[in-house]
């Protein structure tokens, strides 16, 4: 018998969820669920600094800021945020998920996209990027996340205020928890509807189903509906105009009657790069920070750091919603890229034996491999990731297939440096079933044709740079760069560790260390043939000059001499002393290199010629050359291999210096 048209708006109007019960007020649970719930949080603390190495203190601030809101969501009256800070690819967001992961909360958490929500133009927050799931965790205790805000503003670079109408309701979310039920989805969708009865007015014979699966989801989601999406697909194939109607409806009585969500209850994570707060967050050269360089640097980033750059993104009173829970991640050590080299080989590993029986065994010159050729501190995990997918995941099924035609099913994995070779040897019997020829990243540089006359004048510039710098410093460079390699890697230089602190002495000894690339040349080509490439130095050497004599009182006058429209009370009057003085410390300077090369000429020449043998001399190899050919006694010597921070600021900590300052 036929359905009437009633017949089947009433079993749909039946599909609709009924609104949850009450529970009793100010109902606690009970000591044992409490004391599970703890025992739970420190199972997956505990998993989660042996996923993240490096971590160990942010994971202690989240878990005793998240502690509260797990243990009792019921007492929460408004959410809890916690704000995760840091540069590109440290893991905030990895450490999110991992997190509601760990704790088995996947269904409900959310992941918002705030640079989509802010580039929508709606009067409110009626966001097509907002996932209509958001529905179903209003009033739960759930888990959001809300990423990527360094791609928001409200303030520009000059400091004026931006219209962001679309992040309206964004702010009441983090301070009480509301939010505008998303309609924009809903819109959208009812213009669709509302399209598909008119076209089958137009054409009654017209039965083909046009709803696709999002169409039928949403649906579900966003009216509510105790139902399959399957059910409804075939509700909608017995009548298709009946169904449209009623669709139409009750979404567009939805949309009327939008209700703001409720997530007090929630666990709200901000995450950002806001990668201005980080020194070296742009330095993409492995060669010029390393990892644990850069991890010391980041590490020490403050919360008050952290608020002036938001301050510059956005008005005091939105600063003041995200809390005081920040959590500060710093950049990956070598330490942490190891482990998470170790962790995604383990896993691929054991995905390998689980889905084929094949035990891989990955060595340790793979992982050294792939952090030499996939580490780039300043871009995080990302490239890591990426050279492992490309080194090792892509190469799996070719290894599998050769495995399975020798009967081989236990492996090791490693690479050969010498021969650049990566290699699959077979455990039992040790033999190498394959290797293949691996192209290095240094190899994948174009190939640039340097002429003798350009390599020897760089070689002795930077050989200058090197012997002042270590005479003057009494410390050993990082590394030495020159020739092709100094090319590519951003050009030649010598790498001193930065000194934590400037004094007169240190800002005179980097003077003698500028001026010395000039004096080289001029030494070993002549004065006629110096090269122009000395302009850089002169640049540095003469504003380091300025700075001590016109702004850091270290010359004959206290008061600062530069002339500036910022600073209408500085004293020009000096200015034609300053310009004889500064042009005084320049020669003085340059003379102070000459005498240093003269007296260190064996150091010099040895260095010269190691680069015009090899474009990059690392700090091992300069240590065997100055104690080789440094002139100096032996106490000298140890005193410079030894040394981190510039001599000139050493004797400052020395107990003697104090004893008689007092």
């Amino acid at each position: 018998m036929e359905k009437t048209t009633s017949d089947l708006t009433q079993r749909l109007n039946l599909l609709f969820r009924k609104p949850p019960e009450n529970g009793s007020p100010g109902l606690l649970p009970s000591i044992g669920e409490i004391a599970a719930r703890e025992s739970k949080l420190a199972v997956v603390k505990k998993d989660l600094k042996s996923q993240f190495a490096g971590l160990d203190e942010q994971i202690e601030q989240i878990f005793a800021y998240a502690r509260p809101w797990y243990l009792l969501p019921e007492a929460q009256r408004r959410p809890t945020v916690i704000s995760l800070w840091g540069m590109t690819g440290v893991g905030k967001s990895s450490f999110v998920r991992a997190f509601v992961s760990s704790l088995k909360m996947n269904t409900k958490y959310c992941e918002i996209d705030v640079r989509k929500v802010a580039g929508q133009s709606q009067a409110h927050t009626d966001w097509l990027a907002l996932p209509a799931r958001l529905n179903e965790l209003s009033e739960t205790s759930c888990v959001l996340l809300l990423d990527e805000l360094h791609n928001v503003r409200t303030i520009n670079s000059s400091g004026e205020e931006l219209d962001r109408p679309a992040l309206a309701d964004f702010w009441p979310l983090l301070d009480d928890g509301s939010l505008l039920q998303p309609q924009g989805q809903a819109t959208s969708y009812l213009y669709y509807l509302r399209n598909e009865i008119r076209m089958r007015q137009r054409d009654s014979q017209n039965t083909n189903v046009n709803l696709d699966d999002g169409m039928l989801t949403f649906l579900v989601d966003y009216l509510g509906l105790n139902c399959a999406i399957d059910e409804l697909a075939a509700l909608f194939e017995e009548d298709n105009q009946v169904f449209l109607r009623w669709a139409v409806e009750k979404t567009q009585h939805a949309v009327q009657e939008a209700k703001r969500l409720d997530f007090s209850k929630a666990l709200v994570f901000v995450a950002s790069n806001l990668d201005e707060a980080f020194a070296g967050a742009l330095q993409v050269n492995p060669d010029d920070l390393n990892a644990d360089d850069l991890y010391e640097i980041t590490r020490t980033v403050s919360a008050d750091t952290i608020k002036e750059c938001l301050l510059a993104r956005f008005r005091p009173e939105q600063v003041a919603r995200l809390g005081s829970m920040q959590v500060i991640f710093p950049s990956l050590s070598k330490a942490a890229f190891n482990k998470l080299i170790d962790v995604r080989l383990k896993e691929l590993a054991s995905w390998v034996e689980a889905s084929f029986q094949v035990k891989l065994t990955f060595e340790s010159t793979l992982v050294e491999l792939i952090m030499r050729e996939g580490a780039v501190p300043s871009q995080g995990a990302r490239p890591v990731l990426s050279t492992i997918n490309e080194m090792v995941e892509s190469r799996i099924p070719t290894w599998l297939i050769d495995l399975k035609q020798r009967a081989s099913t236990q492996v090791e994995i490693g690479f050969d440096f010498a021969k650049k070779l990566l290699y699959v040897r077979d455990h039992a019997s040790q033999k190498v079933l394959s290797e293949e020829q691996l192209t290095m990243r240094q190899d994948r540089l174009p190939v640039i044709d340097l002429n003798e006359s350009y390599r020897r004048v760089v070689a002795a510039h930077e050989a200058g740079h090197a012997v002042v710098g270590i005479t003057k410093d009494g410390r050993l460079p990082l590394k030495i760069l020159a020739g092709t390699v100094a090319v590519h890697r951003g050009g030649p230089r010598v790498v001193f560790s930065a000194s934590k602190l400037i004094t007169k002495a240190y800002a005179l000894s980097q003077l003698a260390l500028s001026m010395a690339g000039i004096a080289a040349e001029e030494l070993t080509f002549g004065a006629d043939n110096v090269s122009l490439g000395a302009s850089a130095d002169l640049q540095k050497a003469t504003e380091i000059a300025g700075t001590l004599v016109c702004q850091a009182g270290l010359g004959n006058h206290l008061g600062v001499s530069f002339e500036s429209q910022m600073a209408p009370f500085n004293v020009t009057s000096f200015k034609e002393r300053d310009d004889a003085l500064i042009e005084e410390l320049l020669q003085a300077a340059r003379k102070e290199a000459f005498k240093v090369l003269n007296e260190q000429q064996k150091l010099f020449i040895s260095i010269y010629e190691e680069l015009l043998k090899r474009d990059r001399l690392s700090r091992t190899d300069i240590e065997v050359l100055v104690k080789l050919h440094y002139r100096g006694s032996a106490a000298e010597i140890s005193a410079i291999l030894a040394r981190e921070e510039p001599i000139s600021t050493e004797i400052l900590a020395s107990p003697s210096f104090l004893k008689k300052v007092g």
